[in-house]
């Protein structure tokens, strides 16, 4: 993931403490984007073999969802935000995924419901 070969800014930063219990290593994190009221971040396991994405609220800036895909997938990994916002990881068929596709960066789509 091509995002994640850049140095990690103070932006890119969540708190090793909110991600003690999802799995994401807390030194791979890397700011992607805002949608929908949601900051997206891209993030890799901290066993190092995945995909992962965190998501907070932007008003209130509470973490709201984490998940990650392990191993290489052919095509893309898809996490459902809420109901109005699905965020891919690679290629997603598009067919797959339901909204409008933003390409938020090189790895990453976010999906807003129509």
């Amino acid at each position: 993931l091509h995002e994640l070969t850049f140095p990690q800014t103070a932006e890119d930063v969540i708190s090793a403490e909110i991600l003690s219990d999802s799995g994401i290593d807390p030194a791979s994190t890397r700011y992607i984007a805002t949608v929908s009221d949601f900051r997206i971040y891209l993030a890799r396991p901290d066993d190092g073999d995945g995909r992962c994405i965190a998501t907070f609220t932007s008003t209130e800036n509470r973490p709201w969802s984490a998940g990650c895909a392990s191993g290489a997938q052919v095509g893309a990994a898809v996490f459902g935000i809420d109901d109005r916002l699905t965020v891919a990881i690679g290629e997603p068929v598009s067919s797959g995924v339901d909204g409008i596709p933003i390409r938020l960066s090189d790895s990453v789509t976010a999906f807003v419901a129509r």
